[in-house]
């Protein structure tokens, strides 16, 4: 977003020409080749034209590191490295030896879509700069003065005062979609001409373009990962559970055996905030991400890759129908104050499901129909926007019990709810369970030991809950276990059994 525009203004800068004795620019990018970025430098070292560089292709690398040597030795120099991928250090070792013979003084500034690469480089926490999205008039004036080359001021003024907001705000903070526009509108002299482009996905496309080549960079399992984002609402507020889990419980982390699931989920998502795909990102202090919140472009990207495989559906009636030849993995968006969808038709073949309501109640027969048509499900996830006003029903029905894929369930801020169906403890598979905030439950199933795949368990907020069932101390796949603080004491001091587990 930028970076490369900003590394221009230092290197077009006459103070800082001035300032050192050589300004090099090398355009790095993907695949990295060691000769390639040496032979670039060596041209901005010794300002060598095309022709005189081409003998430097025959040169083993080693021949050319050594001229940069001998280039550079005393030398004050400012070398620009625009667009770094590799973040392999061994890859970049090899040029430190010629650089450390400059003068003191010497600088080098990286531009990067990866944090790691910043990190690699021996960058200090206070050395990185991470340029962020720029405001609404900001993207006008940079579309303005080129927009309005050649026109007169009073079409100019008309044109300003007609879509200035609008242009501002269709950039959404980017400035390549800015300079694209403003490429786009400089040949356009009327309204409808002007509204026309803005209109188009002309300018969509070609931040598309680029956000693909960072698509691409990435690992086949972890671009499958990026994709479930686009199941959730634009601008929507994305806990780090709510997405290591189903990405677990789907298989994108590996086979269930693999005791480190969770590990690589933070990981992957921890690659992807890396690469700068993410607007608001929240970590602790230890660098663990809470939650995160996606660029709405980034969304539109991603929603565009994921070809309806996964995707989201707003719900404006008490029937909806899903397109079971495409849908895999699906967001569902019901109207505020209105209930879930008491029937839905083609949802056979679902793996994931996800709902964003508001204040409107899950009702126990739409959970009975949702129940007897989804038997794919591996991932159920009632993602409650704002807890304070989540009302899920009072009972989940038995036919939950049908549910014999599920690996995911996650029923946090059930406000009303206060008992589950003992049918919940036929669902083997599962292993995630988020009861969390769920302030009437009273007990959990009896039969809570036969999940023995259960790795994650979140009773806390359950204020009426006051024991565990006998048995518990079986889940010995469990590794984390919230609740109220004395009562896990206590049951872990009656129940030597468990493994260690993170409270």
């Amino acid at each position: 977003m930028g970076k490369t525009a900003v590394a221009q203004l230092v290197y077009n800068d006459q103070n800082v020409k001035k300032h050192f004795d050589n300004v090099i620019w090398v355009c790095v990018s993907n695949p990295f080749e060691e000769k390639i970025v040496a032979k670039a430098i060596i041209q901005g070292l010794e300002t060598l034209n095309l022709g005189q560089a081409s003998g430097l292709e025959s040169n083993p690398l080693q021949v050319l590191l050594h001229r940069i040597s001998n280039s550079i030795k005393g030398k004050k120099f400012l070398l620009i490295l625009d667009d770094v991928w590799a973040a392999n250090c061994q890859r970049w070792e090899s040029f430190k030896a010629p650089l450390r013979v400059a003068s003191s003084g010497s600088r080098i500034l990286v531009t990067t879509r990866d944090s790691k690469v910043a990190a690699m480089m021996g960058s200090y926490p206070h050395q990185i700069i991470r340029l962020e999205i720029l405001k609404n008039e900001e993207c006008w004036l940079i579309c303005r003065d080129i927009a309005f080359e050649g026109k007169d001021k009073e079409s100019c003024k008309i044109l300003e005062e007609t879509f200035s907001k609008n242009i501002g705000n269709r950039c959404k903070g980017l400035p390549l979609v800015a300079k694209t526009l403003r490429s786009l509108l400089k040949s356009k002299r009327s309204k409808e001409e002007w509204q026309s482009v803005l209109d188009s996905n002309l300018a969509q496309s070609d931040i598309f373009a680029s956000l693909l080549l960072s698509y691409y960079d990435l690992l086949p399992p972890v671009r499958r990962c990026f994709l479930y984002f686009a199941t959730f609402p634009k601008n929507f507020l994305i806990w780090q559970s709510n997405i290591i889990g189903p990405w677990m419980a789907l298989g994108f982390l590996g086979s269930d055996g693999d005791a480190n699931l969770e590990s690589k989920g933070e990981e992957y998502l921890g690659i992807l905030v890396d690469r700068f795909f993410f607007q608001h990102v929240q970590v602790t202090k230890d660098g663990h991400v809470v939650n995160c919140r996606m660029h709405e472009v980034v969304h539109d990207f991603c929603q565009c890759l994921a070809e309806n495989e996964f995707a989201t559906k707003e719900v404006k009636s008490n029937h909806f129908t899903i397109d079971w030849a495409k849908h895999r993995h699906l967001g569902v968006t019901v109207d505020e104050r209105k209930p879930f969808p008491s029937s839905i038709s083609g949802a056979e073949k679902l793996r994931a499901l996800t709902t964003f309501t508001g204040e409107g109640a899950l009702t126990c027969k739409a959970l009975r129909s949702l129940f007897n048509q989804c038997k794919r499900l591996r991932v159920l996830d009632f993602a409650w926007p704002d807890f304070q006003n989540s009302h899920l029903c009072e009972e989940i029905p038995e036919e939950i019990g049908k549910l014999i894929h599920l690996r995911y369930l996650d029923l946090a801020h059930s406000n009303r709810l206060e008992r589950l169906p003992e049918a919940l403890c036929d669902l083997h598979n599962l292993q995630y369970l988020n009861l969390k905030g769920c302030k009437k439950l009273k007990q959990l199933p009896n039969g809570i030991a036969k999940l023995i795949n259960l790795r994650l368990l979140r009773t806390n907020g359950c204020f009426a809950l006051t024991h565990y069932p006998k048995g518990i101390q079986k889940l010995t796949s469990l590794r984390k276990l919230w609740g109220q603080l004395l009562e896990l004491i206590a049951m872990m001091l009656r129940n030597l059994a468990l493994p260690i587990l993170e409270t």
